[in-house]
């Protein structure tokens, strides 16, 4: 099995970076997100079991969410072929990365107080 990368890389034309590596990092995200959300799901549904009570499940989902949509990013530049604007990475790279870190350490907060 050959392994095709676009050897221009980013080229800037009007066609997208769907080569093997595109491929790849196309299907990493798809899997990762149907994973995450199996794990949002689960964690929603059985927010009332006695280890995760304690726990803002709400607010540990937001925080990956934020998290995610930033990863959803970083993974599609290369297929977007150099076509996303740099201002919306820059507000997306910006808000959130920050936000979603900030609520995942006000749910670490939340539970050590709780724990506490």
């Amino acid at each position: 099995m050959t392994f095709h990368v676009n050897p221009k890389g980013r080229d800037w034309s009007s066609l997208v970076n769907w080569d093997h590596l595109g491929k790849l990092y196309a299907g990493i995200t798809i899997a990762w997100t149907i994973i995450l959300s199996a794990g949002s799901i689960w964690l929603l549904i059985n927010r009332n079991v006695s280890f995760l009570r304690m726990r803002n499940i709400p607010l540990a989902v937001a925080a990956v969410a934020f998290l995610h949509v930033y990863l959803i990013k970083i993974l599609l530049a290369y297929t977007s072929n150099g076509h996303f604007p740099c201002s919306a990475e820059f507000w997306i790279m910006s808000v959130y990365l920050p936000f979603g870190i900030a609520l995942f350490q006000a749910n670490i907060a939340q539970l050590e107080n709780v724990s506490n």
